[in-house]
């Protein structure tokens, strides 16, 4: 668990962590998503808008599965509209 909980591992298996799924990114494109080993580098990526899109289309998905998880509180989305 420690071994593959390193960033050096994570880096080395980046495929692993690619995102699933999301409507604005092409299927073939693999992402570097373990860069630094912190949280919060999408605000670097990714417009203000997009991350807006991003919390839409996963409130969406969420709901249209009925799950309770709490999207909004756990990530801060007091500002996304309902």
């Amino acid at each position: 668990m420690i071994e593959r909980s390193s960033l050096q591992w994570m880096k080395a298996n980046n495929h692993r962590f690619r995102p699933l799924g999301l409507p604005f990114v092409n299927p073939t494109f693999l992402p570097e998503m373990i860069r630094r080993g912190t949280t919060g580098g999408a605000q670097e990526l990714y417009s203000r808008e997009q991350l807006a899109e991003l919390d839409r289309v996963l409130l969406d998905k969420l709901e249209h599965l009925g799950s309770d998880f709490p999207y909004r509180e756990r990530f801060g989305l007091s500002s996304v509209p309902e």
